[in-house]
C-alpha cells in the first residue's frame, strides 16, 4: 500500500498542478468551478424558499442565478479559462449568456412545479445538467474565446442573424410597394375598414346595461370620485336628454382616436403600415375580450380609455413632428387624467421627469429640446392650478374632496401575516387569513394576483363589515356595518345591498380614516410580506395577469375551494353574484385553443415589450445626458412603457390586477410598440 501511495501521488499532485496553473485542461477547471457555483446557487434557493420562506420557486431561482452568475463571470473568467483580454468584449456576451440561462431556467422551474406538479428541487436537478453544458459550449467558443478580435460581438452567430433581420428591415423600408400615394390609399383604407367595423357594430347595438355598480357614484359627484366624468356624463345628458347619447359619443371618441393613431404609425415608413394593420387587428381582437363594454358604460373608463387613445395619438404626432402644440396639448391630457381617476396622480411624472433630465443634461439652455423641457414643466403648472378650480375644486386639489384611501386599500391586507391581537380577538378571521396564505403559496405570480383580487373583493363588501373591523375596533358588528355601509354608500352605490343614496359624511369620513389607519399600519408592520407581494401586483398588470391560460385557471379554482368553508359563509353577498358562485360550484369552463393562445400571445408580448421599453428608456437617459442623437422610436416604446409603469404602481401598491387597468396598459404599450416598430430601420432620429 505504501508503494502504492509513492508512485501515484507524483501524478496526481502534477495532474492538480497542472489544471490549477496551466491552460489546459479548460473541461475540469469548469466542472470545479461549476460545480462550487452550483452548489452554491442550489443553497442559496433552498435557503430563500424552506429556510426562510422569504419568495417562492420561481424568484428564488431568479435571485439565486442573478448572484452567482456574477460570481460566474470571474470564476469563469480568471480561473477556468484564463481570459486575458478586457472586460469591454466579453461582458456584453456573458451578459448575452447569461440572459438566455435566466430565461431557460426559469422555464424549466415553472414548468416542473406547475405542470409536472414535482418539486422545485427537481427542476433545480435539471437546471444542473442542462444549464452547464450549454454554457460552456457558449462560454469557450464565444464568451471567451482567446483570438476573437476587439469589437467580436458584432460578428458572431447571433449578431450575424441580427444583421440578417436589419436587412429584411432595410429591404422593407425601401420596398416600392408602399409609395407615399399608395401609404396614403392604405391608409384611409385601414381607417374605412377600422371605423365601419367598430362603429357598426357597437352603435347600433348599445347594450342598455351601460350602467354598473359605482355608475350613480360618478354621475352624483360622490367625493370619493373625481369629478371630470361627472361633469362630462351630465352635460351631455342636459344637451341630449339620453344616456345613450353620452354612451355614443365615448365610443365615436374612441375609435376617432384609435384612427388617428392609424394614420400616424401608416405615415411613418413602410414598416408603419404594417404596424397599423397589427394595431387595427389587435383593436378588433380586444373588441371581442370587452374593451368596449368598458368604453361604453357610465363610469370613468368611458372617458379616460379615449383620453389614453388621445393621448398615444398626440405622442406620435409629436414624435413626428416635433411640434410645440402637440407637446402642451398632450400634457394637458396627462394632467387631465388626473381627474378623471385617482389613481392617475403619478402620471403626470412621466413628462416632468422628461423634461427635469433634458434640462439637466443640456448645457445650452436655449436648444430645442430645453425649450421643450420649459414648456412641458409650466404646462404642468398651469393645468394643476387652473383645472381643479374649473371642476369644482381649490386650487391645486389634485385628489378628491374626501380620502377614499382607507375604504380602498383595508382588503390589501389579505395575504398579509396576522398581528398577535387580531388573532385572539377573531379565531375566524385567523382560520380564514391562515387558508388563504397556504392556498396562494401554490400559485405562481399570475394566479396569485387572481386569486388575491377575488378575496379582496371578498373582504371589501363582506369580510371587512362582519369580521375584521369589528374585532379591531372591539365594537360589535351591527354597528360596524351600518357606519361602514354609510361610508361605502359615498363611495359606491352598492348594486346588492338596500343603501342610502344620501351621504352621510361625518360617519363616512370616520369609518374610512379608521379603514386607513388600520391598513397602513398593518403594511407598516408586515412591510417585507408587503412589498413582495406588491411586486408581485406589479408585474400581474403590466403582463396582463387577468388574461389566464387554461392552466392558471384551474390553479385559481382549486386555490379558491382549498380555502376555509367560513371564508364564503361569511360572504354571502359578494358569493351570490352568478360569475362568483358559478366560479365557486365547478371549474371553469376551458377556453377554446384561439382564446388560449390568443391570452399567451398577449401576455407575451407584452413582457417582450416592457423589456424593450425598459431598455430603451435607459438608453434615452444616456443619449439624452451625453447629448447624442435619440432614434424617434426608443422614444415612442420608452414613453409607453413609462406611462405604463407609472400607471400600474398606484394598483399595485393599493388594489390588484384589476382588468381596467389591463385594458389601459394594453392601450398605451400596444401604441408604443407599434411606433417602435414602425421607426425600424429609417434613420429618424430625435433632434440633439
Amino acid at each position: 500500500m505504501g508503494a502504492m501511495d509513492t508512485s501515484t501521488s507524483p501524478f496526481v499532485i502534477r495532474l492538480i498542478d497542472a489544471v490549477r496553473r496551466t491552460s489546459r485542461f479548460p473541461l475540469a477547471r469548469y466542472l470545479i468551478a461549476g460545480v462550487t457555483v452550483s452548489v452554491g446557487y442550489t443553497v442559496t434557493i433552498v435557503a430563500l424558499v424552506s429556510w426562510l420562506g422569504w419568495v417562492r420557486p420561481e424568484a428564488a431561482n431568479v435571485i439565486s442565478l442573478i448572484l452567482w452568475t456574477i460570481v460566474s463571470y470571474f470564476v469563469h473568467r480568471d480561473f477556468t479559462f484564463r481570459y486575458k483580454v478586457g472586460y469591454r468584449d466579453s461582458l456584453p456576451r456573458f451578459i448575452f449568456v447569461f440572459t438566455l440561462k435566466l430565461i431557460a431556467s426559469v422555464f424549466v422551474i415553472a414548468w416542473i412545479t406547475k405542470y409536472a406538479a414535482a418539486s422545485y428541487l427537481i427542476g433545480v436537478i435539471v437546471n444542473w445538467l442542462v444549464l452547464p453544458m450549454v454554457s460552456y459550449v457558449a462560454l469557450k467558443l464565444w464568451v471567451f474565446q482567446q483570438h476573437l478580435p476587439e469589437g467580436a460581438f458584432s460578428v458572431t452567430p447571433i449578431v450575424t442573424t441580427r444583421l440578417f433581420i436589419n436587412n429584411i428591415i432595410q429591404y422593407l423600408q425601401k420596398l416600392k410597394l408602399f409609395t407615399t400615394r399608395k401609404r396614403i390609399l392604405c391608409i384611409l383604407l385601414l381607417v374605412a375598414v377600422y371605423l365601419a367595423f367598430e362603429l357598426t357594430l357597437e352603435l347600433i347595438q348599445i347594450s342598455p346595461s351601460y350602467t354598473t355598480y359605482d355608475t350613480a357614484s360618478y354621475l352624483q359627484f360622490s367625493p370619493y370620485r373625481q369629478p371630470m366624468y361627472g361633469m362630462w356624463a351630465n352635460n351631455i345628458y342636459l344637451l341630449s336628454g339620453s344616456w345613450r347619447t353620452v354612451v355614443a359619443l365615448q365610443l365615436v371618441a374612441f375609435v376617432s382616436f384609435a384612427a388617428w393613431i392609424v394614420v400616424e404609425l401608416a405615415l411613418i415608413s413602410n414598416l408603419g403600415v404594417l404596424s397599423a394593420i397589427i394595431f387595427v387587428t389587435s383593436m378588433l381582437a380586444f373588441t371581442r375580450h370587452g374593451l368596449f363594454n368598458l368604453v361604453g358604460s357610465l363610469l370613468s373608463e368611458g372617458l379616460f380609455y379615449p383620453m389614453i387613445m388621445l393621448t398615444a395619438a398626440m405622442f406620435l404626432a409629436w414624435v413626428r413632428t416635433w411640434r410645440t402644440s402637440f407637446l402642451i396639448g398632450l400634457v394637458l391630457i396627462i394632467v387631465g387624467m388626473t381627474q378623471v381617476r385617482s389613481d392617475t396622480l403619478l402620471l403626470p411624472a412621466v413628462p416632468v421627469f422628461a423634461a427635469i433630465c433634458v434640462l439637466t443634461a443640456q448645457a445650452e439652455r436655449r436648444s430645442a429640446n430645453a425649450r421643450s423641457a420649459v414648456f412641458t414643466l409650466f404646462t404642468v403648472v398651469i393645468g394643476f392650478v387652473f383645472m381643479p378650480p374649473l371642476l369644482g375644486k381649490s386650487v391645486m386639489q389634485i385628489s378628491t374632496t374626501e380620502d377614499p384611501l382607507g375604504l380602498v386599500v383595508l382588503p390589501r391586507v389579505s395575504l398579509l401575516p396576522l398581528s398577535p391581537v387580531l388573532g385572539e380577538r377573531s379565531p375566524e378571521w385567523t382560520a380564514m387569513s391562515s387558508s388563504w396564505r397556504a392556498a396562494a403559496a401554490q400559485l405562481d405570480i399570475t394566479g396569485l394576483t387572481q386569486f388575491d383580487g377575488l378575496l379582496q373583493e371578498t373582504i371589501r363588501w363582506d369580510l371587512a363589515p362582519n369580521i375584521l373591523l369589528p374585532a379591531i375596533l372591539n365594537r360589535s358588528p351591527k354597528d360596524v356595518e351600518e357606519e361602514y355601509w354609510s361610508g361605502v354608500s359615498c363611495f359606491d352605490q352598492v348594486w346588492r345591498r338596500s343603501v342610502p343614496t344620501i351621504c352621510h359624511s361625518d360617519r363616512a369620513k370616520h369609518i374610512a380614516l379608521d379603514a386607513k389607519h388600520i391598513a397602513l399600519q398593518w403594511m407598516i408592520d408586515e412591510w417585507p410580506s408587503y412589498i413582495r407581494l406588491s411586486g408581485m401586483h406589479l408585474w400581474g398588470i403590466l403582463t396582463m395577469a387577468n388574461l389566464m391560460d387554461n392552466g392558471e385557471q384551474e390553479q385559481v379554482w382549486k386555490a379558491l375551494n382549498a380555502v376555509s368553508i367560513l371564508t364564503w359563509r361569511y360572504a354571502p353577498s359578494y358569493t351570490g353574484l352568478p360569475f362568483v358562485s358559478k366560479y365557486l360550484s365547478q371549474i371553469p369552463e376551458r377556453l377554446k385553443w384561439s382564446a388560449n393562445a390568443f391570452n399567451i400571445l398577449i401576455r407575451w408580448a407584452s413582457i417582450a415589450v416592457l423589456i424593450i421599453g425598459i431598455v430603451s428608456a435607459i438608453s434615452l437617459l444616456i443619449r439624452v445626458r451625453t447629448n447624442r442623437e435619440i432614434p424617434r422610436g426608443i422614444v415612442a416604446i420608452a414613453f409607453a412603457v413609462g406611462w405604463s409603469i407609472v400607471h400600474s404602481i398606484p394598483g399595485a401598491l393599493f388594489v390588484y390586477p384589476d382588468g381596467r387597468y389591463m385594458f389601459a396598459n394594453i392601450l398605451m404599450m400596444l401604441s408604443g410598440g407599434a411606433a417602435w416598430f414602425a421607426y425600424l430601420g429609417t434613420n429618424e432620429i430625435a433632434r440633439k
